[in-house]
């Protein structure tokens, strides 16, 4: 009897953390160029805060449904206005702001990520304190002790909401 209910247990948690991971949010990335020779690719930071891509001039990607956008190849040589939300607690709707972002001319070839400094004031509820910055910052080619390396490129304040 006690090894039916080991077995009944143990297939229960089995199919229920297949399940789990089978359902998981899975990467997918977008392109703006055509040509790969031309194109600089970027990512975004996630986590408890973070920036989430919504488009180019204007110009919106395809998204995939039950995916998050984790890269996206943008043209190099020009400068652009990226939209985006900056979200501060990915755990409530509704806890995010829009931006501009003028994004400078990208190197072909280059690898950027985008992330925001921001900080946040209480416990349950969050909100953002002070300023809200958005960094561009480039791959750098030589690896760190603990990881890949990013030079910050640029910089950008986002205006305080309207009272």
């Amino acid at each position: 009897m006690k090894i039916k209910i080991y077995i009944f247990i143990t297939l229960s948690f089995l199919v229920l953390f297949i399940s789990g991971c089978y359902s998981m949010t899975k990467p997918y990335s977008y392109s703006y160029e055509n040509d790969a020779n031309r194109a600089a690719k970027l990512e975004f930071t996630y986590g408890a805060s973070g920036i989430l891509f919504v488009d180019m001039d204007g110009r919106p990607h395809v998204e995939a449904e039950g995916a998050y956008l984790q890269y996206v190849m943008l043209p190099s040589g020009r400068a652009m206005s990226l939209r985006v939300y900056i979200y501060w607690d990915n755990t409530l709707e509704g806890n995010r702001r829009r931006g501009i972002f003028e994004c400078p001319p990208l190197e072909a070839g280059g690898e950027y990520r985008l992330r925001c400094n921001l900080k946040t004031i209480g416990i349950f509820i969050k909100r953002p304190i002070g300023d809200i910055t958005i960094i561009l910052e480039k791959k750098n080619q030589a690896r760190g002790i603990i990881g890949t390396r990013y030079d910050t490129v640029y910089s950008q304040k986002v205006p305080p909401l309207p009272q």
